[in-house]
C-alpha cells in the first residue's frame, strides 16, 4: 500500500493490483477496456483508475471543485508510476498479477493462482486460441474455457478481459523466466524453447505433444493427459527437455 493526501486526510491505495479489493479490479478492466478501446487516453486512465482507489464513482470525477481536481491529479501521477509502464509514445497499462483476482464470477469458477487447477486440455486449448489470428471471438472462447460457461451462455466483457490479462501474463513468465516449484526456480521455459538441433518439426503443435505424453504412459492415454493437471504435465515435459539437451551436450 502507499499513502496519498486528499480532501485533507491520508488515504492508504493498493501498490499493486494483488492488494485490489474485487470491486476495484473489476472498475480497473473497465477501464482498461476503454483505454484498449481508445476511449481514454492513459492519462485519462489514470486519472479515472485514481478516483476508483480513492473510492469515488465516475460521475462525481466531474463535479469535483479545482482544489480536490488538483489533488486528484497527483494522486493520479503516483497511480501512474505504479500501474503504467512504457515511454510517452507507447504507455501503457502494466498488468503484473500472478494471482487471480476473479477466482469466482457471477456463479462461474476460475482457476487459481499462476492457472492451478487448469488442466493440461484447457491450458493447450487457451494457448492454441492466443497463437492464431485473434478475432472477436477469440477471447469469449477464452473465457468460457477458463471458466467453464457452456456454448449458449453470453460471456460477460469484465471476464474476457480478465482472461486475456490473466493467462497472456502468467504464460509469458511460464514461457520466458524460472518459476517457483516446491520451493525451487525450475525453468520451464525449456519446454517451450528450441533445443538448436536437427529434429524436424512435424508440424502437429500441442496434438503431438498430447500424443508423445501419452505414449510414455505416464499419464495414461491421451485423454487422461489431457484431464491432468497442466503443471503436472509441464514438469515432466520440463524434465524430458533438460535430460535430452543435456545428453545431447554429453
Amino acid at each position: 500500500m502507499f499513502k496519498v493526501s486528499f480532501r485533507g486526510a491520508e488515504v492508504q491505495l493498493p501498490e499493486a493490483l494483488h492488494e485490489a479489493t474485487p470491486e476495484q479490479y473489476q472498475r480497473y478492466l473497465l477501464l482498461t477496456g476503454a483505454l484498449a478501446a481508445g476511449i481514454y487516453t492513459t492519462e485519462e486512465w489514470a486519472r479515472h483508475w485514481a478516483a476508483a482507489l480513492l473510492g469515488l464513482r465516475p460521475a462525481a470525477v466531474a463535479l469535483l471543485r479545482p482544489e480536490a481536481l488538483a489533488e486528484l491529479e497527483q494522486v493520479a501521477e503516483a497511480v501512474s508510476v505504479r500501474y503504467l509502464t512504457g515511454e510517452e509514445e507507447t504507455r501503457g497499462v502494466n498488468y503484473n498479477c500472478t494471482a487471480n483476482l476473479l477466482p469466482e464470477f457471477e456463479d462461474h469458477k476460475g482457476p487459481g493462482d499462476w492457472l492451478d487447477g487448469m488442466t493440461y486440455g484447457e491450458f493447450t486449448a487457451c494457448c492454441s486460441l492466443m497463437a492464431r489470428e485473434r478475432t472477436e471471438n477469440t477471447y469469449e472462447e477464452l473465457a468460457r474455457i477458463m471458466y467453464h460457461i457452456p456454448e449458449g451462455e453470453q460471456v460477460p466483457e469484465v471476464l474476457q478481459l480478465h482472461c486475456l490479462l490473466f493467462f497472456d501474463y502468467v504464460t509469458t513468465l511460464i514461457t520466458t523466466a524460472p518459476v517457483e516449484i516446491n520451493g525451487r526456480l525450475v525453468d520451464v521455459s525449456l519446454v517451450f524453447k528450441s533445443t538448436g538441433a536437427d529434429r524436424k518439426d512435424d508440424n502437429t503443435g500441442w496434438l503431438g505433444v498430447t500424443f508423445e505424453v501419452a505414449s510414455a504412459g505416464v499419464f495414461g492415454t491421451a485423454k487422461e493427459v489431457e484431464n491432468t493437471d497442466f503443471w503436472e504435465v509441464l514438469v515432466y515435459l520440463y524434465k524430458c527437455k533438460f535430460e535430452y539437451i543435456t545428453s545431447s551436450n554429453d
